[in-house]
């Protein structure tokens, strides 16, 4: 069993570019990142145990079919 801080991809090798920040508001941390066609974003407590929150990507009319780059917030 891992105790590290890291979430790993479940699903693609296209799970990258990790943007974390506090978010004061929730009292949380949140990490979003790049996978595959869209991108997700996570929170945590404790950087340690991640929660999935929410994505976006290519299913919204518009925009564009690729793979998502460093997402900043």
């Amino acid at each position: 069993m891992l105790s590290n801080p890291v979430l790993f991809p479940t699903d693609t090798p296209d799970f990258r570019d990790p943007k974390v920040f506090w978010h004061e508001e929730s009292s949380n941390w949140v990490m979003v990142l790049a996978v595959s066609d869209r991108v997700k974003s996570y929170t945590s407590s404790n950087l340690k145990d991640w929660s999935f929150a929410s994505a976006f990507g290519s299913d919204i009319p518009g925009i564009h079919r690729g793979i998502f780059e460093c997402p900043d917030v």
